[in-house]
């Protein structure tokens, strides 16, 4: 599927040798199998958990066989549909992947479409068009916004927040949602056990959800 190995070799940088944890569930099992083929030609060894074999959903706590797997691996997959009720279980996931500082890509509701749209970015380039508005953003006092219709909007930064970078290639700092798209966001800083750190402003290529 198209996007699959954009996800595997470019933004979760993955390497012959090293161990995936890819989690899915029934509704998504089309992405997930391209990220496991595409894991599979970069000679990388995964564990497939397909989250149907471990309850019923909505599943309200992330299944112990899942956690298990994210303690020991290098990168970690969510593939998933959400339903309601669940945003306890993927914290839980999330929470695991930030005390370990895995790389970690959080594909929920990704569609085989999404997967032939949104995740063949090049997201090198815009890595580095994101390097080049993170040198401006440090350096900037007040962003101002006006169009045509007679809507002005400024917005006044703090200078003690440092801006961070999510542009797409993912890093065991920071974890990320994918397909990231075209957009600019802010997001309070990580709080998760020894992943805590200074006050953050993040720029972002897509808004972040759990």
């Amino acid at each position: 599927m198209p996007g699959a190995r954009n996800a595997v070799e470019t933004c979760l940088a993955v390497r012959p040798g090293e161990h995936v944890a890819l989690i899915a569930d029934e509704a998504s099992r089309a992405v997930a199998a391209s990220i496991a083929a595409a894991l599979e030609d970069q000679k990388a060894l995964y564990t497939g958990l397909l989250l149907e074999d471990f309850g019923l959903r909505p599943m309200t706590v992330a299944p112990p066989d899942v956690l298990q797997a994210l303690e020991t691996a290098d990168v970690g997959v969510l593939c998933m549909t959400p339903q309601p009720g669940e945003l306890a279980a993927r914290m839980a996931i999330v929470r695991v992947v930030e005390r370990r500082q895995i790389r970690y890509a959080h594909m929920v509701g990704v569609t085989p479409q999404i997967m032939q749209q949104g995740m063949r970015t090049d997201y090198r380039l815009v890595d580095r068009l994101s390097d080049r508005l993170r040198e401006r953003m440090l350096r900037a006092e007040t962003l101002t916004v006006k169009t045509e219709a007679g809507t002005e909007i400024a917005a006044h930064f703090d200078r003690g927040l440092d801006w961070v970078k999510t542009s797409g290639l993912i890093s065991p700092r920071y974890w990320s949602n994918l397909p990231r798209e075209r957009s600019s966001q802010r997001r309070r800083p990580w709080t998760a056990g020894s992943f805590a750190t200074p006050r953050q402003a993040i720029i972002s290529t897509a808004s972040t959800g759990i």
